[in-house]
């Protein structure tokens, strides 16, 4: 079990909320364990690593989800109609001229 501390920042939650300074973010074997003010959170100092992050910002991992299968970033932005072919079959879809 890995334990993390990161003390001290301000954190942005994704939520739409205010960012929330001077805080301290417990993780332990990489899920959220607890968000407290700084200073009034309790950890096992033998186990745990702890990052002083004063004027750091901690914030959820960001995905890009975004993406356009029939086109190939070419010059075109498109593949050719035999490829999306392909495409189309692999997504259940019927081909659009």
């Amino acid at each position: 079990m890995k334990t993390l501390l990161f003390q001290d920042v301000t954190v942005i939650d994704g939520s739409g909320r205010e960012p929330q300074a001077n805080m301290d973010v417990l993780v332990t074997d990489g899920c959220i364990n607890a968000l407290q003010a700084h200073g009034s959170l309790s950890y096992d100092e033998q186990r745990t690593e702890v990052y002083q992050l004063r004027g750091m910002t901690l914030l959820p991992g960001l995905i890009d989800c975004h993406v356009h299968i029939m086109m190939d970033g070419g010059p075109e932005g498109r593949v050719k109609p035999e490829e999306s072919l392909v495409c189309c079959d692999a997504l259940g879809r019927e081909p659009r001229d």
